[in-house]
């Protein structure tokens, strides 16, 4: 698509009497610069709210109030639909009421317990008189051990039934679903009669003030990836810059299936520009390469065929800055091509580089210097195998102006394309009319 773009951009001037019958395309250039490039690997990442939890119900019943809709905002403890509690209101009534059984049982078991060692207190003072037999006293003995084995065992019967209801209790507050977390309500998924359990997702809750952002490292990118680096979050959504932000927290675990982990990058989410779920690019800056000539990565050109990667150097191009601040193409003619400044016909030539490194705009390369002209739009218009110089006219291009036109999409490209053709039309019809004249 880019280089679509950039034969719309582009144009030529196929009568101009000074050179025959030869077609001289325009192009568009961009001057070289000494600088480095920052080392930066790009991931994709999955946007979550900050504290986001998925909500399931403790229990299994048919949903009978639901208290929210999606974007509400809740906190902590509130209420966000109720289960119908009939079922479990007879069972926690039949609990407390087997409580009661069982603390009657153990009062009677204390009861018999006090009897028993009231009678054998009596009956081993008469044994000391020998008034009574010791047969009788052993055989009062094992009563009173029996006696005090049923009271542990009804007391342990009571804790059972405390606990029974405890948990009847505990079921009866479930029957209210509350936010767990300050935030907002998302992905509801429940209606009034539904009937839900342990696994039915029923709410997403998070606050979206902050966000995260996690992407997945490979085990390689651990030696050069790590908290507090800077990242760049771009999306179509976001629009140009993106957001910047730091490397929050690495785990330290590899996954043992994929040998990856998770790194996570927290977001202040002021504008509400970030949306839980989001699909986001996330390029982490790690350093610099060495100083380099650099070019807008639109300059480059491989030969599919060969491998061979170069540039177009415009080697005569020299334009004028003016004091207004606006370059002034020198030598210049007037209305020639598809625009104003526009230079005269000038030498153009391939010339062979070496990359060092290639960056989101621009690439590191060897084989040309700074300050040097290279074509950026135009290329598919240059033809260097015909006989004698292969010649151009030339406009220059702010370098800010070719990054901007490198990240345009699809849609933008094919709008200005059909701008374009449009002016190009419009420019016919008014040359013929004057002719016509």
């Amino acid at each position: 698509m880019l280089l679509f773009f950039l034969s719309a951009c582009g144009g030529s001037d196929q009568g101009n009497a000074g050179w025959g019958s030869r077609t001289i395309p325009s192009v568009e250039v961009a001057e070289t610069r000494l600088g480095s490039l920052p080392l930066e690997q790009r991931l994709n990442g999955v946007v979550h709210a900050g504290n986001q939890v998925t909500i399931y119900p403790e229990i299994t019943g048919r949903i009978e109030e639901v208290y929210v809709e999606n974007g509400d905002r809740v906190t902590r403890g509130q209420a966000l639909a109720r289960i119908n509690p009939r079922q479990f209101e007879d069972q926690l009534r039949q609990a407390q009421a087997n409580l009661r059984i069982q603390q009657a049982t153990a009062e009677q078991s204390r009861a018999r317990l006090r009897q028993l060692e009231a009678e054998f207190e009596r009956t081993r003072r008469l044994a000391e008189r020998e008034f009574t037999s010791d047969l009788e006293l052993e055989r009062q003995r094992a009563q009173l051990d029996a006696a005090r084995a049923e009271y542990e065992r009804s007391l342990g019967l009571v804790e059972q039934a405390e606990a029974t209801v405890a948990e009847r209790e505990v079921s009866m507050r479930e029957t209210v679903v509350r936010a767990p977390v300050d935030g907002h309500v998302g992905a509801r998924n429940v209606e009034v009669g539904m009937r839900v359990d342990g696994s039915t997702s029923m709410f997403i809750v998070g606050d979206l003030s902050n966000m995260r952002v996690r992407v997945t490292l490979t085990e390689e990118m651990l030696s050069f990836i790590e908290p507090g680096q800077t990242v760049n979050i771009t999306s179509e959504r976001l629009g140009g810059g993106g957001l910047t932000a730091q490397v929050s927290r690495i785990s330290p675990f590899l996954r043992e299936s994929s040998f990856t982990t998770e790194a996570q990058i927290d977001v202040p989410n002021t504008n509400g520009r970030l949306t839980p779920g989001m699909y986001v690019d996330v390029d982490i800056f790690y350093g610099e390469t060495d100083e380099a000539t650099l070019v807008p990565n639109s300059a480059l050109i491989e030969d599919a065929g060969t491998g061979r990667v170069g540039v177009y150097l415009v080697p005569e191009f020299s334009p004028v800055q003016p004091e207004q601040g606006e370059v002034v193409l020198e030598p210049a003619t007037e209305a020639v091509g598809p625009g104003p400044g526009i230079s005269e016909p000038t030498p153009v030539v391939f010339r062979d580089v070496e990359v060092i490194a290639q960056g989101r705009n621009s690439t590191g390369v060897r084989g040309i210097e700074p300050g040097e002209w290279v074509v950026v739009v135009g290329h598919d218009l240059i033809d260097t195998q015909g006989e004698g110089d292969t010649l151009v006219r030339v406009r220059a291009m702010e370098w800010d102006r070719i990054v901007s036109l490198q990240g345009l999409q699809q849609e933008d490209l094919l709008r200005q394309f059909m701008d374009k053709q449009q002016r190009i039309a419009r420019l016919g019809l008014d040359a013929t009319a004057n002719t016509g004249s």
